[in-house]
């Protein structure tokens, strides 16, 4: 009897085991690149102001959001390329420089800080996010200046804003052929 009673149990049982032995997502790995590695949750959390954005325009879909999230992977994708090649030639952002920055952001649109990430908080990043977009700014910036600018011979005739527009010019397709090198130069791996 008691037999029966053990059996009739697993037999009821066994469904509600099975569900709860069903393993949970909870993240990730969509690309490798070299030793660095980028996990799901990290182009959701880049993406999700892009996302809210587009909802409060009312182009929010499926189809948009992906093609948003793949974007933002060959975004990322080149970002760490571009910090590997800092790192390679001791390009580095300090911490003092990220907040240096925020003064100054917060400076230029005549508010403060408080103000300044309250609005931050208010387009989806959360201020660690946007510390972390700032440094990957400026890391950008300084490998622009030291790295890209150097490879561009700046035009000699023309007006001002000929020069300057040529050489804006010369540093994007600049950029584009570095990045292609390093991408030759690493392993790269998409697992979408």
């Amino acid at each position: 009897m008691l037999r029966r009673i053990a059996v009739l149990a697993a037999v009821l049982l066994a469904p509600s085991l099975a569900q709860a032995e069903t393993p949970v997502l909870l993240d990730r790995i969509v690309a490798q690149i070299d030793a660095y590695t980028i996990y799901r949750s990290d182009v959701v959390a880049r993406t999700r102001p892009h996302v809210a954005l587009l909802a409060k325009r009312n182009m929010s879909n499926p189809k948009r959001h992906l093609e948003l999230a793949r974007q933002v992977l060959d975004e990322m994708i080149d970002d760490k390329l571009v910090e590997k090649d800092c790192a390679r030639v001791h390009i580095g952002v300090e911490k003092h420089e990220i907040e240096a920055a925020i003064d100054e952001i917060a400076r230029s649109a005549k508010t403060d800080r408080a103000t300044l990430f309250a609005s931050v908080r208010a387009q989806g990043f959360s201020e660690e996010t946007y510390r972390a977009e700032l440094r990957r700014q400026l890391m950008e910036a300084k490998w622009t200046s030291f790295v890209v600018r150097p490879r561009v011979q700046a035009p000699v005739t023309g007006t001002e804003e000929e020069k300057k527009a040529a050489v804006e010019a010369l540093l994007t397709e600049e950029k584009k052929k570095l990045l292609q090198e390093l991408r030759g130069e690493s392993f790269i791996e998409v697992r979408w």
